[in-house]
């Protein structure tokens, strides 16, 4: 029998592998199954606060002064936690206060001068508008947020970004969820004007009509941008680096597209059972019956 601690590990396991837009599911039908539910006392909020900014959510909030209740989104993300569960959003000049276990936002506070790097920041807005351009040309339902840490070494005058996407479909009565989350981090200005790209796009879909199908992904890109060392405008300056991104995420979906395109013909061929030289389908049952009795007249036979 399973101890309390590997219950405690499994379940977490299973909430942390939720599909995405049924986390909240996962979680109640855990509960159902299990015999004492304050099981999941013990872990429940670092477990739900690793899932919620690991998938980077999305959250929509109102714009101030927006007579037509227009909304904007903000990323939860690893990267804008300034405390916990507070999290820096640069769109609403703020710091939300974030409820783990609903998802949503109970509270805001002013932004405090050491929560951000001053200096960098005018890149990283600059950054976020050539960012904001490129996920509403190709992600529908995605969101991208840019985060400025502190200089990447004392007195060199370069600053660690990191650009991150988070685009969700939920289509609950379609049978199917997914998410596409990108991040890129990189550290500007460089010493000889390219600028080295490190990032990762990570998929995770869920179709689940007469079936359960789940496919997950996760692929370590780099780019290089050059920018040029004469750049005078923000748009020369973030231009190539949002260029460089678009051009490595185009390949990699591009490559997607065509793994699918094969597939019918490799993978899922190979999983299919093959029809024997009639191309007639077996009867498995009458098959089966005409093995037992094989076996039968092995044993009656004198």
């Amino acid at each position: 029998m399973a101890t309390q601690q590997e219950v405690l590990e499994i379940v977490t396991d299973f909430m942390l592998n939720a599909p995405p837009g049924e986390f909240l599911d996962v979680v109640h039908d855990i509960r159902g199954l299990l015999a004492d539910e304050s099981i999941l006392n013990s872990t429940a909020l670092p477990t739900f606060r690793e899932y919620n900014t690991d998938h980077m959510i999305q959250i929509s909030l109102p714009i101030p002064d927006s007579a037509e209740g227009a909304q904007y989104q903000v990323l939860i993300t690893k990267e804008a936690e300034v405390a916990d569960n507070e999290f820096i959003d640069h769109r609403g000049n703020q710091v939300l206060i974030f409820d783990h276990f609903r998802q949503q936002v109970v509270g805001q506070r002013p932004i405090r001068p050491e929560e951000i790097n001053a200096d960098g920041e005018p890149t990283r807005a600059a950054l976020e508008f050539a960012l904001d351009e490129y996920v509403v040309q190709h992600y529908p339902n995605g969101t991208g947020a840019v985060y400025c840490g502190r200089q990447a070494a004392p007195g060199s005058g370069q600053d660690t970004y990191v650009l991150c996407i988070s685009s969700g479909a939920f289509q609950p009565h379609n049978y199917w969820n997914g998410r596409w989350r990108s991040r890129w981090e990189f550290v500007y200005p460089s010493t000889n004007g390219a600028v080295q790209l490190n990032g990762s796009v990570r998929l995770h879909v869920h179709y689940y009509e007469n079936g359960n199908v789940q496919m997950r992904g996760d692929c370590p890109l780099q780019a290089t941008a050059v920018v040029p060392a004469e750049a005078q405008t923000w748009e020369e300056i973030t231009a190539p680096i949002v260029k460089a991104i678009e051009k490595a995420e185009a390949e990699f979906q591009k490559n997607l597209n065509n793994g699918y395109e094969t597939m019918g013909d490799t993978t899922f061929k190979a999983l299919r059972r093959i029809l024997p030289i009639t191309r007639s389908k077996i009867d498995w049952e009458k098959l089966q019956n005409y093995r037992m009795g094989a076996d039968i007249s092995e044993y009656t036979m004198d």
